[in-house]
């Protein structure tokens, strides 16, 4: 199951909940880390 096959607005929603995850897994292994911040 490719990306490729996915619309736009799909991407968009599971960029969008994946970083909500990656932020929230981030914050508690390093709560000094602002790659995330910085990039969004």
């Amino acid at each position: 199951r490719g990306f490729e096959k996915m619309t736009d607005k799909e991407i968009d929603e599971v960029y969008r909940h994946a970083s909500k995850h990656i932020r929230s897994i981030n914050k508690r292994l390093n709560p000094n880390n602002t790659y995330l911040e910085r990039k969004q």
